[in-house]
C-alpha cells in the first residue's frame, strides 16, 4: 500500500508511476579535434506521478482527506512507498495535485479522483 512519511495519504485505488529526471551532463568540442566530450554530472532525481481516488463518509471526510495531502506541501524530504511496496527516500510533495472530474457520491460516502506529482531529491 502506497504512503508518504509512514502515512496512507492517497486514499483508494492508488497507482504510482515513477520517470527518472535526466542526468546532468556537460557536452565540450574542441576545434581541431573529432569527435565530442561529455562529462557526467550526476543524477538529478526523479518524479512520482500518483493517481488515485479519495474517500470520505461524508463531504466533510473528503475535503479533510485532501486538505492532508495538501498539508505535506513544506519542502520536508519523506520515505516514499509506492503501490508496489518499493521505499524510496527523500521525496517531497510540491503542491502538485489536480482533482479529476465530479465528485462522486454513494450510499457508502463520496469519492474524488485526482492526479498529484512528488519529486524524489535523490
Amino acid at each position: 500500500m502506497a504512503s508518504y512519511g509512514g502515512v496512507a495519504i492517497f486514499g483508494r485505488s492508488v497507482r504510482v508511476s515513477m520517470a527518472k529526471n535526466p542526468s546532468a551532463e556537460q557536452m565540450n568540442s574542441f576545434f581541431g579535434v573529432n569527435g565530442m566530450q561529455r562529462l557526467f554530472g550526476g543524477s538529478r532525481g526523479r518524479a512520482f506521478f500518483v493517481e488515485g481516488m479519495l474517500y470520505g463518509a461524508t463531504a466533510s471526510d473528503l475535503s479533510t482527506a485532501e486538505l492532508l495531502m495538501l498539508s505535506y506541501e513544506d519542502g520536508i524530504g519523506r520515505s516514499f512507498v509506492d503501490s508496489y511496496g518499493r521505499a524510496w527516500p527523500s521525496v517531497v510533495f510540491r503542491g502538485e495535485y489536480q482533482p479529476q472530474g465530479k465528485i462522486l457520491q454513494d450510499l457508502r460516502g463520496f469519492y474524488q479522483e485526482y492526479k498529484a506529482i512528488f519529486h524524489g531529491l535523490i
